[in-house]
């Protein structure tokens, strides 16, 4: 009895236990359920309301962009309407003056533009022209990490990881890597080849003058020009062959197939950069010759890493440190592949395979930063300081006496420091000719960017006479008129909110005469008389600015520069062209061009005698 009395009272128990751990897990079960269900409902009401803070801020850009006006007069006016109002003017830069002065003068010159053919995706873009908003873009990109608008077939010739797509620390990373072939020693060693490339440009062009001469002596004497040069391809040939030496050490005396080959892809890739459409020949004759070029860039950068890494490694050895400063300094760079690969190793990220990649895909943006910009400015710098009137005359001659007083051998330091009117020169020359008049960036979806609502230009600058519905008004510097008194009920900021693209326009402000005097007189003098205004400095940003400033920006200048000195090395030396028949006029890209290239002859100490008595008959 004992027995079975035990035996009960452990089934019993047991039962108990095995209830009690039903009712637990049925509990737990339960509560977890319940958690789930209500995760989910916190989850999807978190969903509804982000749907909802979206969906307002999407009507909040719908206000907006109503309240903006558009690039013509009419509401919504549509793509097709803007594309012939750009027509019309001739341009980005004249519509936007005309809209500018068209409206009331509180306003803080943002236009709504109904589409661009160059976008990121399928987003409004609002074109922003205000200095002081355009600046104040500028000093927040990094902290919105604003990437470049480009087109998608820029996309597919350059690759995913080219800087101009990148944004925040990726960019800050890429940017700094390739910032390296700019550095002082870096410079110092390209300079050399620089005043060599610019001392043959020309001379050679002097010699094919004299060739273009002779021979049309042999065959017609009706014009006086018969015999010119474009003087655009012979710096594009020079600036070309310059490039390959010093990014990528490839000289064309001992490579001559190699830098004919990369030339000819260059010139390829560079007409399919402007063809938006990715199946037209154009473009896949560019894409690929880009292919081609990246390959064999790539080999040659994979060979000079070799080498930086041996040497590295050698030191690491040798002294268990790497080279100090005053070390690298002493060490000639030789070519940018060499700068950038020795910046790669000191990074340690040398064997990332991401990090190769990346540098990959912006070898070839290199060529294509230091070529076009230097190539249309240094033919425009030609054009007007060569030009017949006073303007041109005196310029010249002004510069021609700075550099009597330069050093014979002139110094990296010497070229930045010592030549005040060149500098003018340039800046004037990029003022009335810049190569890009704007700068798209895209805010991404869910940023945003508040702007104050700014008070016009007018009142801070000079007399302004603006006509609005058949109505002239008047308003003087400093005096404060119907259309300058801004509106008490709008609000003191302009809240921008992604996805949205930001077109900032500049040059329009470029050849107004409300910040510049005599906007299109070529007057270098500007730049130094200390007369020119906070505003127009501002304004004045030929190459972008922000973290996506032009990367080559110091190259550029440098090349130009050292153009000038070997042209004015010799003082005989002219540009001859017919002003009745070569002009600037505006383009596309670039946005200011002399036309045709500027057909010239190119006369100096040797040749000028002939060509006077060619020029006298």
């Amino acid at each position: 009895m004992m027995n079975m009395k035990k035996d009960d009272t452990k089934t019993t128990t047991a039962a108990v236990f095995m209830v009690a751990a039903t009712t637990t897990t049925i509990a737990a079960v339960a509560a977890a359920a319940g958690w789930i269900l209500a995760w989910h409902q916190k989850r999807r009401s978190s969903n509804n309301d982000q749907q909802s803070i979206q969906e307002h801020e999407r009507q909040e850009q719908k206000n907006l962009l109503r309240d903006l006006p558009g690039l013509v007069p009419w509401y919504r006016s549509g793509f097709w309407l803007e594309f012939a109002a750009l027509i019309w003017h001739g341009g980005l830069p004249p519509l936007i003056q005309a809209r500018r002065r068209a409206l009331p003068r509180d306003f803080t010159f943002t236009f709504h533009w109904t589409k661009c053919l160059v976008q990121r995706q399928d987003a409004p873009h609002v074109i922003l022209t205000h200095p002081q908003d355009i600046a104040y873009i500028y000093s927040q990109q990094r902290k919105l990490a604003l990437p470049l608008a480009v087109p998608g077939t820029i996309h597919l010739l350059h690759g995913s990881q080219n800087m101009q797509e990148l944004s925040g620390t990726e960019h800050f990373f890429y940017r700094k890597l390739f910032s390296s072939l700019l550095s002082p020693r870096a410079l110092t060693s390209f300079l050399p080849y620089i005043e060599q490339a610019m001392d043959q440009l020309w001379k050679s062009a002097e010699q094919e003058t004299t060739a273009q001469q002779a021979l049309t002596a042999t065959t017609t004497t009706t014009s006086k020009l018969t015999s010119s040069i474009v003087l655009r391809e012979s710096i594009r040939r020079a600036q070309f062959f310059l490039m390959a030496q010093i990014l990528y050490g490839i000289d064309v005396q001992q490579e001559p197939e190699l830098a004919a080959r990369l030339q000819r892809n260059f010139e390829l890739e560079d007409a399919a950069v402007m063809d938006f459409s990715p199946h037209s020949k154009t473009f896949q004759k560019g894409l690929q010759s880009s292919k081609e070029t990246r390959q064999i860039l790539w080999d040659r950068f994979l060979q000079t890493l070799q080498t930086v890494q041996k040497e590295h490694s050698s030191n690491n050895n040798n002294n268990n440190k790497a080279p100090n400063e005053q070390q690298r300094d002493q060490k000639d760079v030789g070519n940018a592949f060499y700068a950038i690969a020795e910046a790669l190793v000191e990074s340690g990220q040398d064997k990332d395979e991401s990090v190769l990649n990346g540098i990959q895909d912006n070898l070839i943006l290199l060529l294509e930063a230091s070529h076009g910009t230097t190539m249309n400015v240094t033919t425009a710098i030609m054009y007007y300081l060569n030009h017949p009137d006073p303007d041109g005359v005196a310029a010249m001659q002004r510069l021609r006496h700075e550099f009597r007083d330069f050093p014979a051998h002139p110094t990296l330091s010497d070229f930045k420091e010592k030549l005040p009117f060149a500098d003018a020169v340039i800046n004037e020359t990029l003022r009335l000719c810049p190569f890009v008049g704007m700068l798209l960036l895209f805010l991404d979806q869910g940023k945003r960017l508040e702007l104050p609502r700014r008070q016009s230009l007018w009142s801070e600058t000079t007399t302004i006479t603006t006509t609005t519905n058949g109505k002239t008004t008047t308003a003087n510097k400093g005096e404060s008129s119907s259309l300058e008194e801004p509106d008490k009920n709008k609000k003191s900021t302009l809240t921008l909110t992604g996805p949205l693209h930001l077109v900032l326009a500049s040059s329009h402000w470029y050849r107004d005469a409300s910040l510049y005097d005599n906007p299109n007189q070529f007057r270098p003098e500007r730049w130094l008389d200390g007369t020119m205004s906070e505003l127009a400095k501002t304004a004045y940003c030929p190459f972008g600015g922000g973290v996506h400033i032009c990367l080559g920006m110091h190259l550029a200048k440098l090349v130009m520069k050292v153009n000038l000195y070997c042209f004015c090395k010799d003082e005989h030396r002219r540009v001859i062209y017919d002003p009745q028949k070569v002009g600037v006029r505006l383009h596309v890209f670039p946005e200011w061009q002399v036309t045709d290239g500027l057909p010239c002859q190119v006369v100096g100490r040797n040749n000028n005698e002939n060509n006077e008595k060619q020029q006298t008959k």
